[in-house]
């Protein structure tokens, strides 16, 4: 599944960028500046 969540450096937005992704799915995170550090479960892809 393909997930875009507005917002995903900080707060809420970052919290679903790291959470809700499963084994195979692609999270498109979209915020103004590129966020350090996310912890992303593993077999999940951020684009």
């Amino acid at each position: 599944m393909k997930l875009m969540v507005v917002g995903a450096s900080r707060g809420l937005g970052r919290a679903f960028v790291e959470g809700l992704g499963s084994p195979g799915d692609t999270v498109i995170g979209v915020s103004r500046r590129r966020p350090d550090g996310l912890r992303l479960p593993v077999g999940v892809e951020l684009a």
